[in-house]
């Protein structure tokens, strides 16, 4: 029962920690800053993994299919820390936990949230330079229950979010 709390609170926690920019959503529907779906220079795949007792076992692979994706929508040969700005980066924040019946394991539960951010840096080479970042796109967020670990549905998931980013930014770039 308390685990199931705690994944109650994350869940609530997630979805109402939500920004709020719908004036710039109706500028550019399905993106808050055009800007950034222009000139995107550099990308890179941030996973949080709040995940517990085997629920999720294949990050990596996850992590592979947004990193491929970003790598096809930007023509971006290197995905990782990005040395050249703005850049694109794609927050990944998983949170589940294994739920339990009369002692037991009988499978899992959990959230999945995707974030499309722009990494830019404001006054550049000076000893004030910051990087700062601004939502490009969100996704909603997921809640999974299954009878096994969540490793397919995260990984479908972020396909699905990676396929639709791409489509915006297509559409975004007039292709």
């Amino acid at each position: 029962m308390h685990r199931l709390l705690v994944l109650a609170f994350w869940v609530m926690f997630l979805s109402t920690s939500k920004y709020s920019y719908s004036n710039e959503a109706e500028k550019f529907p399905g993106f808050y800053d055009r800007e950034a779906v222009i000139s995107a220079k550099g990308a890179s795949v941030l996973v949080f993994d709040h995940v517990s007792g085997g629920c999720w076992t294949n990050i990596d692979a996850v992590k592979n299919t947004a990193i491929l994706s970003l790598r096809n929508i930007f023509k971006i040969s290197a995905v990782g820390r990005p040395q050249e700005f703005p850049a694109i980066q794609v927050w990944i924040t998983a949170v589940g936990l294994p739920l339990t019946q009369g002692g037991r394991e009988v499978g899992c539960a959990g959230s999945l949230s995707i974030e499309f951010v722009q990494a830019r840096k404001i006054f550049p080479n000076t000893n004030r330079e910051t990087i700062i970042f601004s939502i490009v796109s969100d996704n909603q967020l997921r809640i999974f229950v299954g009878s096994g670990n969540l490793n397919d549905e995260f990984r479908q998931a972020v396909g699905e979010s990676m396929d639709q980013f791409a489509i915006e930014t297509l559409k975004v770039r007039g292709q």
